[in-house]
């Protein structure tokens, strides 16, 4: 999704500012993405699309991977921005789970375009792996502590349903259609909040069991049961 992010600051010559150049060169950048995928990505081609030198792209990144790092952080935190804005006045653990699924299946389905090819080998890097990661882990983290907090499980029994959250809602999305109508949507929602909320339960259960069983085994071991 291309956007215009630049705030209209020029430097007393006219030129852009910094930012404002370099937003608009990833502009640019997610254009040709979305036009023709990874490969249409190249510092000669942002250069002659953005109607500037090369010498003038490769001052504001240093080499295509850095264009993709850049541009894959803009659009991710767009898109989680939408995401976080959706969740502001949200209550309950299962309200949570489904009015995220929503906003993310709602906001891929908009950049699809431009995240898809970035999160694909086909423009995989190790700066943007260690980007993905980085917001990866930060989601998880936020996730998982609103799981502990809603239901008082163990943070590895919170992750666990964290990832079945993220990995189920990946698959459901992977196969659904470019633009899903309503009925897709719904039963895309409808199918990871009961994998998610289904999973917690069976996981927070099994966590109690083996809980009660270790202490039954603890407590024969101090009267010499057992």
């Amino acid at each position: 999704m291309v956007r215009t992010g630049a705030t209209g600051t020029s430097a007393p010559d006219g030129r852009l500012s910094r930012p404002d150049r370099q937003d608009a060169l990833l502009d640019t950048a997610a254009a040709l993405l979305e036009a023709g995928g990874a490969s249409a990505v190249t510092m000669e081609a942002v250069a002659a699309n953005a109607g500037v030198s090369r010498p003038l792209v490769y001052k504001h990144f240093t080499n295509r991977d850095a264009l993709m790092v850049a541009l894959f952080r803009r659009e991710s935190a767009a898109f989680d921005a939408e995401v976080a804005e959706a969740l502001a006045d949200v209550e309950g653990l299962e309200a949570l789970i489904r009015v995220s699924a929503e906003a993310i299946v709602d906001g891929f389905a908009r950049r699809r375009r431009v995240l898809r090819p970035l999160l694909r080998g086909e423009s995989m890097n190790a700066g943007l792996r260690q980007a993905q990661f980085e917001r990866n882990r930060r989601h998880h983290r936020w996730y998982r502590d609103r799981v502990v907090a809603e239901r008082g499980v163990a943070p590895d029994v919170a992750e666990a349903v964290v990832t079945v959250f993220f990995g189920g809602l990946s698959a459901l999305i992977a196969t659904s259609p470019a633009r899903p109508g309503p009925e897709e949507r719904r039963r895309t929602v409808d199918v990871c909040v009961a994998m998610t909320m289904g999973g917690l339960d069976r996981l927070a259960t099994a966590a109690e069991t083996a809980a009660g069983a270790a202490d039954g085994d603890g407590e024969a071991a101090e009267t010499g049961q057992g």
